[in-house]
């Protein structure tokens, strides 16, 4: 599987896709063959924790689903609460999966190619790299506080002004000064410069591409067929 590495047009077409398609009821069958499509991109990143959770949690939307299908009053609450988020656990583990294997560099190679102004580009690249920044910090900051004994989570109730004064405040400092490191990290790597650039990722279209190609084929054949 270490050979099964897809490209970042192709990772976004995945996700562009299934985004698209929300509005489509597909069936267990259906969802079942895109779990396995999912189980495999994580499997090639070597995330079998998430290949774990995605399995059980699929199973138990599967079973609230159909155990509540024919049980009339509330319980037809949470046989919809449970369609919808089996639905949508198809695009947020793509959407997962794309932010673990994507670096920025390959972003930025797919974008170029794609004559993507720079306007759009450069608030992208910067959002992209925002989150795990901020969650590094929020670890950090998480850190420093069990050090000190202050409570986290629920616990945090008992001494909410502690939690607010240790946690929050330290997080809002944190999301200013990162976005203004990340857009000047940018620029000094040269980003907003004209001219052609060479690239060390490679966008061009690999094996792995080509099959995932072929699968969004068939499913989109037995979609069409059912």
């Amino acid at each position: 599987m270490k050979k099964f590495k897809l490209s970042t047009g192709t990772k976004f077409g995945l996700l562009l896709f299934y985004t698209s398609t929300l509005t489509i009821f597909f069936t267990t069958k259906l969802e079942i063959l895109n779990m396995i499509m999912i189980l495999l991109l994580f499997f090639s990143i070597r995330k079998w924790k998430y290949c774990i959770k995605a399995i059980f949690g699929f199973i138990v939307l599967t079973g609230i689903y159909y155990f509540t299908r024919n049980i009339l009053g509330v319980a037809q609450v949470f046989h919809t609460w449970a369609l919808i988020v089996r639905r949508l656990l198809i695009p947020f583990s793509i959407g997962y999966y794309v932010i673990l294997s994507t670096n920025i560099s390959s972003v930025m190679a797919s974008l170029e190619k794609l004559k993507i102004p720079k306007t759009i580009i450069i608030p992208l690249i910067v959002m992209f790299r925002y989150m795990p920044a901020l969650n590094d910090e929020y670890s950090n900051i998480k850190n420093a506080m069990k050090i000190r004994g202050i409570e986290i989570g629920l616990k945090s109730l008992k001494t909410p002004q502690l939690t607010l004064e240790y946690l929050l405040v330290p997080l809002l400092f944190s999301t200013s000064n990162i976005g203004e490191e990340l857009s000047q990290a940018a620029f000094s790597k040269g980003i907003s410069l004209d001219g052609k650039k060479e690239r060390y990722f490679s966008t061009q279209l690999t094996k792995s591409d080509v099959l995932i190609f072929i699968y969004l084929i068939f499913f989109i054949f037995l979609l069409i067929r059912r």
